[in-house]
C-alpha cells in the first residue's frame, strides 16, 4: 500500500480542535510539515465545522398523510409536519414567527466527539486521494470551526430534509479561505442537547455547482455528521471537481449528445472528465459496460486517466484567469475580493 506523505502540505491546529479554535476569525496557529517527496498536484481543501447553528421553519401544514413527503421538526415521539414548498427558514427572533401557521425551531450541534470524528473522515478522504491518484494528488486540508449566528438553510432540491447553503458560512468563512482553495465541505451535527428538536436530515448530504451556489469562488458541499463516510465524500469530492472542470477550467466536453461505445473514446482521456456516476457510461473506463461499478476502482481511474496535466486542476474562479461570475476584472472583484480578509 503506497504511503501518505507525512502531514504534506496539510495544515493543522496546533491545539488541535480540543478548544473548538481552530480556523475562527482569531488566527489560528498552523504548522505545516513538508513531504519528503512531494506529490504532483496540491489542492486546498477547506472544511468548515459548524459547531452550533439555530433556525426556525415557517410554513403551511402537510397536504400528504404520507409522512415521507413532509418536511419536519421535531422529536421522535413529537413532531411538527409542513408542507415541503411551504417551508422559510428564519431568525429564532424574527416577528414572522408568531403570525405563521405554523413553526418550529431547531439548533444542529456539532460535539467535540463528532469534530474530531469529522476530522478523522477527512483525513482518511486526503489518504484515499492519495493512493488511489498514484500518489499525484495530495489534499491540503484546512479545518475550521464556526459558529454562525444564524443558518441559511433551504428545503433539498428534489427532497423534503435541509440543505444548509452556503452563505451561512460567508462571514466567518470568507476571510478564512483564498483564491487556492479548491473544494469546500460544510459539516453539520445531528444533536440538540437543549430540546432534542431535530429538522428531517434525508438526503444528509448535496453538492452545489457554482453558479447554483458556491463557496468562496468554489463548488460546495454540504454534508450532515451521519454522511461522513469515505465513499460519500469521495463522491461528492469527484463531483466538485466534475464542476471544477466544466465551470472554472471550462473543459468543453467533446461527447455533449452522450459518450461512444466501451473502448471507443478519443485516445487522450483528459478530454473530458466523467462524473462519478457515470462509471458505466465512462468509455475508457474499465467498468464501462458493467452492471455495478466498484467506487473505489473508478475513482481511482478518474484521479490518474481524467485528472488534468499541470498545473492541475483549478476548483476556484478567482484564479482561472478570466473575469467569470461576479468579477469585475480577471480574479478580481466580488467574492474574489473578499477572500483572506
Amino acid at each position: 500500500m503506497m504511503r501518505l506523505p507525512l502531514r504534506s502540505r496539510a495544515w493543522l491546529c496546533a491545539a488541535s480542535l480540543v478548544a473548538l479554535g481552530c480556523g475562527s476569525t482569531s488566527g489560528p496557529v498552523l504548522e505545516s510539515i513538508e513531504p519528503a517527496q512531494p506529490p504532483e498536484f496540491t489542492h486546498r481543501l477547506d472544511v468548515f465545522l459548524v459547531t452550533s447553528v439555530k433556525s426556525c421553519a415557517l410554513g403551511r401544514a402537510c397536504a400528504s398523510s404520507d409522512p415521507n413527503n413532509c418536511f419536519y421538526v421535531g422529536t421522535s415521539s413529537n413532531r411538527t409536519y409542513f408542507e415541503p414548498s411551504s417551508v422559510e427558514f428564519v431568525a429564532p427572533d424574527d416577528p414572522r414567527i408568531d403570525r405563521a401557521p405554523r413553526s418550529a425551531c431547531f439548533e444542529l450541534d456539532l460535539d467535540q466527539s463528532a469534530s474530531d470524528a469529522a476530522k478523522r473522515s477527512f483525513e482518511e478522504l486526503r489518504t484515499s486521494v492519495y493512493q488511489l491518484s498514484g500518489g499525484a494528488i495530495d489534499l491540503e486540508l484546512r479545518l475550521h470551526a464556526v459558529a454562525p449566528a444564524q443558518g441559511d438553510f433551504k428545503v433539498f432540491e428534489g427532497g423534503t430534509g435541509i440543505f444548509l447553503q452556503p452563505g451561512t458560512l460567508e462571514a466567518d468563512g470568507l476571510p478564512l479561505m483564498s483564491p487556492d482553495s479548491d473544494f469546500t465541505f460544510g459539516v453539520t451535527g445531528e444533536s440538540n442537547g437543549s430540546t432534542g428538536a431535530l429538522p428531517k436530515i434525508n438526503p444528509c448530504a448535496g453538492t452545489n455547482w457554482q453558479a447554483q451556489g458556491g463557496l468562496g469562488g468554489a463548488a460546495y458541499t454540504w454534508t450532515s455528521h451521519s454522511c461522513l463516510s469515505l465513499s460519500d465524500l469521495r463522491w461528492h469530492f469527484l463531483y466538485q471537481a466534475y464542476f471544477a472542470m466544466r465551470d472554472v477550467v471550462g473543459l468543453e466536453n467533446p461527447y455533449p449528445n452522450g459518450y461512444p461505445g466501451c473502448g471507443q473514446g478519443a485516445a487522450d482521456p483528459k478530454r473530458w472528465f466523467p462524473r462519478p456516476s457515470e462509471c458505466a457510461v465512462d468509455p475508457d473506463a474499465p467498468s464501462c459496460g458493467t452492471a455495478n461499478c466498484e467506487g473505489e476502482g473508478f475513482a481511482a481511474h478518474v484521479l490518474t486517466s481524467h485528472w488534468p496535466g499541470p498545473p492541475g486542476l483549478i476548483g476556484n474562479h478567482c484564479r482561472n484567469g478570466r473575469a467569470d461570475y461576479d468579477e469585475t476584472g480577471a480574479d478580481s472583484g466580488g467574492v474574489c475580493d473578499e477572500l483572506g480578509r
